[in-house]
């Protein structure tokens, strides 16, 4: 397996030990939520017609969806695993919107730090090889 493997060629088996030896490396390298506790992470498919992403955090269940349907490679699957498991050390439901709000999506710090924290791919791939 490597970095650009396409997922269809990958079992869901797979994708979720790479989810999951990535959430333990993040934890190790981010930290874990002082409140919440360590992070739980579901692979599944997208099904809603919302517009197509990659994964979620979701704040009451503090917990990183991962959608394989939408990922093309394994390094999507760890970058989008990085990128929400920022967010669940963020205080995502008291001030994510009003930031939203302020700042728009594209300038709004939390995902400036989420898309930052994807450049560690590389080290993690390493990692989990």
């Amino acid at each position: 397996m490597r970095i650009n493997t396409n997922l269809k060629n990958l079992t869901h088996k797979e994708i979720r030990q790479i989810v999951d030896k990535t959430i333990g490396i993040c934890e190790v390298m981010f930290g874990v939520n002082r409140r919440k506790g360590f992070c739980k992470a579901v692979v599944k498919q997208q099904r809603d017609n919302d517009v197509p992403k990659y994964g979620e955090y979701c704040p009451e269940k503090h917990t990183v969806f991962l959608f394989k349907n939408n990922c093309s490679n394994v390094k999507d699957v760890i970058c989008t695993t990085l990128h929400e498991y920022t967010h669940s050390l963020q205080p995502i439901k008291s001030k994510y919107f009003k930031l939203l709000k302020t700042y728009g999506y594209e300038k709004h710090p939390m995902e400036i730090e989420a898309n930052g924290n994807e450049k560690f791919y590389k080290e993690v791939w390493e990692l989990i090889k």
